[in-house]
């Protein structure tokens, strides 16, 4: 099923993205703050943590269901930096590619983010102008890890 490789970004007007991608069969797509996602083996054997989640379907009424995938947005986009910069797999771009790429494709930067509840410094990946092409760029990465055109699946190999 051709269309089930169609991934929508769904974090904007979600409700209107999963009734497109139920009419259509294609997945959306979210980003989430988490470090990563256990997958369990279907045969014994330990989990392993990636940097996207497991298939899930949210239900619509009258039947109709949407296909819906979690990506880890820090591990994912660091994963996009190294790739941008020269470092694993060769990433390229059109020749022809237009100015609102360049504009929107270095619209974050990693900075110290201070949690207001814990008081915890983390460096995190924010925002600094409009960044749909990078928040695209970035779903291609997770897509791609999940058919495992890039790198390893897992992250790490520990236990539950």
């Amino acid at each position: 099923m051709k269309e089930a490789f169609t991934f929508v970004d769904a974090q904007y007007d979600t409700p209107l993205v999963y009734e497109q991608c139920a009419k259509f069969g294609w997945t959306a797509l979210h980003g989430s703050g988490e470090a990563g996602f256990k997958h369990y083996p279907k045969k014994r054997g330990r989990p392993e943590t990636r940097l996207y989640s497991t298939v899930h379907e949210a239900r619509l009424g009258l039947g109709a269901t949407c296909r819906y995938i979690f990506w880890a947005n820090e591990g994912i986009k660091d994963k996009l930096s190294q790739l941008r910069s020269g470092l694993g797999h060769v990433w390229e771009v059109a020749h022809d590619i237009g100015e609102d790429y360049f504009a929107q494709i270095d619209s974050e930067v990693k900075r110290e983010v201070v949690n207001k509840t814990t008081k915890a410094v983390s460096v995190r990946w924010v925002r600094i102008r409009p960044n749909h092409l990078w928040d695209c760029e970035a779903m291609q990465v997770a897509v791609a890890y999940m058919m495992r055109v890039i790198g390893s699946p897992a992250i790490d190999s520990g236990g539950a």
